[in-house]
């Protein structure tokens, strides 16, 4: 844990966007406000990323940011993904975005983060908080809570440019998320010959193709 002071009125919402998708990064993003910034949050229509469309996360993405104290931004491409697995890169995150804010401003007095499956995160997570900073982990975080509702929405309007900037130049691959038809097709074309911007680690491959991952990671491969 860390030992600096804790700054009372402060708070950090953390969430990812990008985490089941076969094609691009996923990023992760931390936002810190004062309590009295909340209402604030809620009156512009802050709410969980997948409430709103793509158009109201690009409007709400400067306001966020003009009502936020700081916000931290951590990106993982897919080759990390597939060598090091997504578990651990959401611990990793949290990490850097802690030990930014911690030395920037000071120790949050709640850490709110939206939670993943694996049980053993918190316990994981817990360690990089600061003495006396409660962590809130819980699932839905995010429809829960309008600090971490702020960071999904910076998370995902980031990887949604992300995302657009990959088509302009891979070509239309539709959403890049398994269950969309057009990835799936798009994935089919590339004959096994897969672009750094595909998740090889992703069992969807091996459904695909059989010369999808053989060559690559082996038949044990799924998805993290």
């Amino acid at each position: 844990m860390h030992g600096r002071g804790r700054a009372e009125d402060i708070i950090l919402g953390i969430d990812e966007a990008g985490r089941g998708p076969v094609i691009g990064d996923m990023f992760m993003a931390g936002v810190l406000v004062r309590k009295e910034a909340i209402p604030q949050l809620i009156k512009v229509g802050v709410k969980d990323s997948k409430r709103l469309t793509p158009s109201r996360r690009e409007k709400l993405f400067p306001q966020i940011i003009r009502a936020s104290q700081c916000v931290v931004v951590v990106r993982f491409p897919p080759k990390r993904i597939d060598l090091e697995g997504l578990t651990k890169l959401f611990i990793e995150g949290i990490a850097r975005i802690l030990n930014h804010v911690t030395k920037e401003h000071g120790c949050p007095k709640e850490v709110f983060v939206d939670a993943v499956s694996n049980p053993a995160v918190k316990n994981i997570i817990s360690k990089h908080l600061c003495e006396g900073s409660k962590l809130i982990y819980e699932h839905k975080a995010d429809s829960k809570y309008h600090v971490v509702a702020a960071a999904s929405i910076i998370a995902k309007y980031l990887r949604d440019k992300h995302v657009e900037a990959l088509r302009s130049f891979y070509g239309d691959f539709g959403s890049g998320y398994p269950s969309d038809p057009r990835t799936r097709e798009w994935l089919r074309s590339m004959g096994g010959k897969y672009p750094p911007i595909v998740r090889l680690s992703w069992k969807t491959l091996k459904r695909i193709s059989s010369k999808g991952l053989g060559r690559f990671l082996g038949e044990s491969s799924v998805d993290p």
